[in-house]
């Protein structure tokens, strides 16, 4: 494997390294925006569960408060038809099946008659009931509640199990919601005493039932995420503790009995906390088991319990999509950018394979190539036109030493012959011959060292290239660094941007609560203008019951001025979040502009370091080539050498001439076939 690597060429190599390091980068920067956008989503998403689960909440408890303020008026109104107070009397009438002592008013006898509590039902909508002690228990002498089957709720005993029961012993007020007989109502128990003991209650029933239902409905359509949803539940405390009282599917059930997908029983910890999250599987439509999030708050008054949720894959989609997105994008880019430095690694490489091929050419000894001439200034750094202008230098310079050569060795045939014909001329031929390969070993040696100092050059420009090589991808990296915080930053901006739009459609569920709140208002206006109107005409005896109305008509009317006032609030509330989203929106457009500049200077930088690292292997490649001919420069002069030494003692046997001469013939015999094999 890794001499298949290495026999590929230069540029096959530096793609298939780019490439790998482009993938592993690629990918790893992929799964790190992916994870840190789904953690910060799933932060988000909890916070925006808590805020809408007290939202919901502090609705709830407004509700509440505005309940009971109205049955508060009420339960005065029904007190005060009771000018002088309620008494009892000597007297035991009977109630039902029940004997009890009678209840005195200013009229006379309270038990059994209707008038006072009918009356407060006509003018209010109410219900109202006189309750008389009878022993440990209150019993119902005298009501406007009704049954369902239209009976009234008369002579039945209030209980001892009645939430209130304690309190109204001990002389206090009791108020809450109760169910009675199908209907909601928010209830207001007043006691009567005498001589510190209970001798009565007065009740009065503002009917809530209309005002629940719709705003159960209201709640069953709100939407939390894609398919979460709102659950109310009685907290601890309450008659019903733990029970569902609102839920798609399981209302009525126990919640804190209600198994998970995984078997575990996740909603206790509802019960006893106040507020919090809670993370539990769930099974969807599909029946497939899913991770779900939940908020949970609690509502002062009702003891409710409400909790939001939904799954939690819906809150990471955005994380989802932008890691498709992210892989598509880098996979794209990746495959362009190898794209390119591939042709771009073999464009620049191409004249490598031209000088290499030449190289080959002269090593295997045919000088008789034509090698075109390079135009190459002094300024030049461009390390392939250094070497081949090297190339066509060596080219030149081997084909005059081999010329140089041919031309010696005929001289010295020529010699050997004259020394056969006359040796008196021997030593006249073996000095020239002496004298010309001196020369030629000194030019040798020259040409040696000039080779070893450019190997030399070679060297200290592919380390100082290098150098630069490094500076460029520190400056590449500082340019990724700078991509992966504009690209987290444009993240960050566009969660906030969605929040800020879930804040708004949140707004508007407001609204309609306050729409509701609002219509209540009107209704109870409608009703005190119809009660004003009866008691006009009941002339004398209703102006008393006139100023009641009256009085009722202009908290109705506070009522809906309260609601007015919120309900430019909360436009105003949401005039400030278009803004808020539109400046978000802006500043996302500015970091999409920094991230485009940003890729421009990494993709720079990525070319300079490439061709930097080309540089640095033809630098190498020129050392290496310079070496090479040093070598062979040696062995030219080494074999110089021979020639010189033959010449010497050719010099000292000048004797024996014959015997010496037949020898030099032979050298120049091998120098001749030496050289044979270059061709000029």
């Amino acid at each position: 494997m890794v001499n298949s690597f290495q026999n590929k060429s230069l540029a096959a190599q530096l793609t298939i390294v780019i490439s790998i390091l482009m993938i592993l980068a690629s990918t790893a920067m992929t799964l790190f925006l992916t994870r840190e956008a789904k953690n910060n989503l799933e932060t988000e998403a909890e916070a925006g569960l808590k805020q809408q689960s007290q939202l919901v909440s502090d609705l709830l408890g407004f509700y509440y408060q505005d309940s009971f303020n109205n049955a508060k008026r009420l339960s005065d109104i029904f007190f005060n038809m009771f000018p002088q107070g309620v008494s009892p009397s000597n007297k035991t009438v009977s109630v039902a099946n029940y004997q009890t002592r009678a209840l005195t008013d200013e009229k006379g006898i309270i038990n059994g008659d209707f008038s006072k509590p009918d009356e407060f039902t006509r003018m209010t909508g109410g219900t109202a009931t006189v309750f008389a002690r009878h022993g440990d228990d209150f019993l119902r002498i005298s009501t406007s509640l009704k049954k369902e089957n239209g009976d009234r709720a008369f002579g039945t005993l209030l209980g001892t199990g009645h939430p209130g029961y304690k309190k109204l012993i001990a002389g206090q007020t009791y108020h809450g919601v109760a169910h009675l007989f199908g209907r909601d109502y928010m209830t207001i128990y007043r006691p009567v005493q005498k001589d510190g003991t209970t001798i009565a209650v007065l009740y009065i029933g503002f009917d809530l039932t209309q005002g629940l239902t719709e705003l159960k409905q209201t709640l069953a359509r709100m939407t939390v995420g894609e398919t979460g949803y709102a659950t109310v539940l009685a907290g601890k405390g309450h008659k019903q503790e733990g029970t569902v009282l609102m839920h798609p599917k399981i209302e009525g059930a126990k919640l804190q009995d209600v198994k998970a997908a995984d078997g575990t029983l996740p909603f206790r910890i509802v019960l006893e906390q106040k507020d919090g999250l809670i993370h539990y599987s769930w099974q969807d439509k599909n029946n497939v088991a899913r991770e779900k999030i939940a908020a949970f708050h609690h509502v002062e008054g009702w003891n409710w319990i409400v909790l939001l949720g939904s799954f939690s894959d819906e809150f990471a989609e955005t994380s989802i999509l932008l890691r498709n997105m992210m892989i598509i994008l880098m996979a794209v880019s990746t495959l362009i950018i190898i794209a390119v430095c591939a042709v771009m690694l073999y464009r620049r490489l191409a004249p490598l394979n031209k000088v290499t091929q030449d190289l080959v050419t002269i090593g295997q000894g045919q000088l008789n190539i034509n090698l075109p001439p390079v135009d190459v200034s002094r300024d030049c750094s461009n390390e392939i036109l250094l070497l081949r202008q090297g190339t066509i230098s060596m080219h030149q310079g081997l084909t005059d030493l081999v010329s140089q050569l041919s031309q010696a060795s005929y001289s010295l045939k020529q010699n050997v012959s004259q020394v056969q014909q006359a040796s008196s001329n021997t030593e006249e031929a073996v000095d020239q011959q002496s004298l010309e390969t001196q020369q030629v070993v000194c030019a040798m040696e020259e040409m040696a060292a000039t080779t070893a100092d450019v190997a030399d050059n070679a060297r200290e420009s592919a380390n100082t290239t290098l150098q630069g090589q490094d500076k460029a991808t520190s400056g590449q990296q500082a340019s990724e660094a700078i991509h992966m915080t504009i690209d987290f930053l444009a993240a960050e901006m566009q969660k906030a941007s969605d929040l800020i739009k879930e804040v708004s459609q949140e707004s508007n569920n407001i609204s309609e609560f306050i729409v509701t709140i609002s219509e209540v208002a009107e209704q109870t206006n409608l009703l005190a203008l119809n009660a004003a109107i009866e008691a006009a005409r009941a002339g004398e005896s209703g102006r008393g019951f006139a100023v009641v109305a009256d009085e009722v008509r202009t908290l109705a009317g506070r009522t809906q001025n309260a609601t007015s006032e919120i309900s430019q609030l909360v436009e105003r509330l949401q005039n400030k979040i278009t803004q808020a989203v539109s400046a978000i929106e802006t500043s996302n457009d500015a970091s999409q502009e920094s991230r485009e500049r940003t890729i421009q200077a990494r993709d720079s930088l990525t070319e300079i370091s490439d061709y930097m690292a080309h540089i640095s292997d033809m630098g190498n490649n020129i050392a290496a080539a310079a070496e090479q001919q040093a070598a062979v420069a040696e062995t030219v002069t080494q074999s110089l050498h021979n020639i010189k030494r033959l010449s010497d003692h050719t010099r000292i046997q000048s004797d024996t001439s014959v015997a010496a001469s037949e020898d030099l013939k032979h050298v120049a015999d091998e120098i001749e076939q030496k050289l044979s094999r270059f061709r000029l």
